[in-house]
């Protein structure tokens, strides 16, 4: 069933909330969803009109409790999110969606791959890597992007996005995330960024690059 006029807004209400910048709203509708939020909405508008356009179209494909499912992955403690939920779908958002928007009140769920068990990225960590990875040189190339892998195992496959850079490092970051240590007890997103340092020796962006590299070594010493 549609919306109602004071449902969507609402809804609208609760995403800015949850995603006040636009590069947050387009990461969670590209991670989440699926979706490129630049199809989804106008260019160029503010962010509220683009919340707004991006929720009528949802609605329109009855795809609004999806549309929530996902926000709350990817920010499950946002009090409007929350309210709004509960207001709209009392029942819960469907089978299986609650265990995926809300983790344990004591943190985020462990996963467990490989030899170590460790915790899923902070939201603005995974956003700062794949920041700084769009800005390599000629990063816009599937073969470079594909190059930053050569010092993984091989046995790490990965599903990848050819035509769009930033889905493309999105999905690589999230992917090599979730692996524990190789076999030689390296992980593999600090290997990543390893093999980027060596694309940009002597650069500005070699300094920036090691910070966040320090960064994720911290994560990985605390996880």
């Amino acid at each position: 069933m549609p919306l109602s006029g004071i449902q969507r807004e609402r809804v609208v209400q609760a995403l800015l909330d949850a995603f006040p910048g636009y590069a947050d709203l387009k990461y969670m509708v590209a991670m989440q969803l699926d979706e490129n939020i630049e199809a989804l909405a106008p260019v160029g508008s503010t962010l509220k009109n683009c919340v707004y356009e991006l929720v009528a179209r949802m609605d329109a494909q009855d795809r609004v409790a999806e549309l929530l499912t996902a926000a709350l992955r990817e920010n499950s403690r946002n009090p409007q999110l929350l309210n709004c939920q509960k207001t709209l779908y009392p029942g819960g958002l469907g089978s299986g969606t609650e265990a995926a928007a809300y983790p344990p009140a004591g943190g985020p769920p462990q996963q467990k791959r490989g030899p170590s068990i460790i915790s899923p990225l902070s939201h603005q960590l995974r956003i700062e890597l794949v920041a700084i990875l769009l800005r390599l040189p000629g990063i816009l190339q599937f073969t470079v992007r594909s190059s930053l892998l050569e010092a993984l195992p091989s046995m790490y496959t990965l599903d990848r996005n050819h035509s769009n850079a930033m889905q493309d490092l999105m999905g690589i970051v999230d992917q090599l995330a979730q692996l524990g240590q190789t076999s030689s007890r390296q992980w593999p997103l600090i290997l990543l960024l390893d093999t980027a340092l060596e694309y940009i020796r002597g650069y500005a962006l070699e300094e920036v690059l090691q910070q966040l590299r320090q960064q994720l070594i911290e994560f990985y010493g605390d996880a």
